[in-house]
């Protein structure tokens, strides 16, 4: 029984870690347009190479009509130019945008802090189980904590997407298409916070259950 409660909180485990690691091109993006600015300052001109992105926001588009804008890329494996119609996309400003650095930072250590301390607390709880420790009110906690740890990193996560979707339809639009204003939220983590406090719920309800049959007995 242990062994298949360890591997579906592996797989749980993997899953919001993978979720994570979907902002590499984010952070990519961040260090770019600091390295920009800080250099901007000292020199009064940028290092960065073209082709390095310094400012790009995401946005996902929804197909609503058959006129719908076709990009051309170079497929790798042939070498010919083929048309791709996209659905989720970076864009580029035509001028540098200098984001909120304080926010910014705010917001990422705000969602990487919820995000930690929902691992440490789902970690906690593997290791509580393991040890036969399973009615206990620590376990409801550590359910709990991590419930809200993530309900946390998803909303932060949710919310700025969501601003880059509504800078982006000040500056671009393409034929179409339109915003999909409900892929902006992060479905993932907000999941699994709600898996997380109804199982805390059972967890709570099971716990209770035993003090009154101790009581009885």
């Amino acid at each position: 029984m242990k062994t298949k409660l360890n591997l579906i909180c592996l797989v749980l485990l993997a899953v919001m870690v993978a979720d994570l690691s979907g902002g590499r091109f984010e952070f990519n993006i961040g260090k770019n347009a600091a390295n920009y600015e800080s250099e901007m300052r000292q020199n009064g001109k940028s290092e960065l190479q073209q082709s390095e992105v310094i400012d790009a926001r995401l946005l996902a588009l929804l197909p609503i009509s058959e006129k719908q804008t076709a990009l051309t890329v170079t497929n790798k494996l042939t070498g010919k130019e083929v048309k791709v119609w996209p659905k989720t996309l970076y864009v580029e400003p035509d001028t540098y945008q200098s984001p909120s650095q304080w926010l910014s930072l705010l917001a990422v250590l705000a969602g990487l802090a919820a995000f930690v301390c929902a691992i440490y607390a789902f970690i906690r709880f593997i290791i509580h189980v393991n040890h036969d420790r399973i009615f206990d009110h620590r376990n409801v906690r550590m359910l709990r904590m991590a419930g809200w740890g993530l309900l946390v990193y998803g909303g932060i996560d949710s919310v700025w997407t969501f601003c880059d979707y509504l800078t982006n339809t000040r500056s671009f639009a393409m034929e179409g298409y339109a915003v999909d204003w409900l892929s902006a939220v992060e479905y993932t983590p907000l999941l699994l916070a709600l898996i997380a406090f109804v199982a805390a719920q059972v967890f709570a309800m099971a716990v209770k259950m035993k003090e009154e049959q101790d009581l009885t007995i």
